[in-house]
């Protein structure tokens, strides 16, 4: 995710109290296939619904 969005902030866990965000979920990927990732993103829509208490990520690879 950072490779990709190397300006942004955002967090897949949210600590309570206080709000703190954390980027806790990840995509683990060798050099190799790290350049055939084309796209990743948090889905928040778990999180906010609270069925879970973390945001999915989700990653699309070429190849």
């Amino acid at each position: 995710w950072r490779s990709l969005h190397l300006d942004v902030r955002e967090y897949s866990w949210f600590s309570r109290p206080g709000d703190n965000g954390f980027r806790l979920d990840y995509v683990f990927a060798g050099s190799d296939l790290a350049r055939q990732i084309r796209f990743c993103e948090f889905d928040h829509a778990p999180r906010t619904s609270g069925e879970t208490d973390h945001s999915g990520l989700v990653a699309i690879v070429d190849g």
